[in-house]
């Protein structure tokens, strides 16, 4: 594993990871403290990959938290050290492998929760498919590849900072204005 292969907000996860396991008194960082930094983490990508797998980001947080309640808490005097464990570092390995055969020059947090599918039963439970997350995942970013240690801030650009009018207007959310001319004109001159 190459840390220098991940993008920032990868090592963002697996720092915020290694944060959680220490205030949590874990003595080493397993994938479910992965999980549960990606699902806190998230900027929206992993909560839409986990609705489009027909599952709820509300769901999958509760049985996180229940298993990171399980797990043995170690008090040790003057802090002491946390590591990846075994299962984690397979992981972080997996993602890498399933970048480089995506194409991808770094490992996305997207490529992390794809390799996650792979390594944890509790997103096997809860519906949670591979092949469904790599579909949803070639959907979302639209034939885009991981180029830059920033790449996240490029995929889907315009669903995180604009809005869809159309797919509001389906929905009937919006107000029509066709038809609408005399309030339009009296909304410029209140304006003007």
């Amino acid at each position: 594993m190459n840390i220098e292969k991940f993008t920032n907000k990868s090592k963002e996860i697996i720092n915020s990871a290694h944060g959680l396991a220490a205030r949590l008194q874990h003595q080493q960082i397993s994938p479910i403290h992965i999980i549960k930094s990606l699902i806190d983490n998230d900027e929206g990508v992993i909560t839409n990959i986990v609705n489009e797998c027909g599952s709820s980001v509300e769901t999958l947080s509760r049985e996180v938290d229940n298993t990171l309640q399980k797990l043995p808490q170690v008090s040790v005097q003057g802090g002491g050290q946390i590591y990846l464990n075994s299962d984690s570092i397979k992981l972080l390995d997996k993602a890498e492998t399933l970048a480089k055969k995506a194409g991808d020059d770094f490992v996305t947090i997207e490529r992390i929760f794809e390799a996650l599918t792979e390594m944890s039963e509790l997103l096997s439970k809860l519906g949670i498919k591979k092949d469904v997350v790599a579909s949803v995942i070639s959907k979302l970013r639209k034939g885009q590849t991981a180029n830059t240690q920033d790449a996240e801030s490029t995929f889907n650009s315009l669903k995180k900072y604009c809005r869809d009018v159309t797919e509001v207007a389906k929905t009937g959310k919006l107000d029509p204005i066709i038809g609408r001319d005399e309030e339009i004109r009296r909304s410029i001159q209140v304006l003007s």
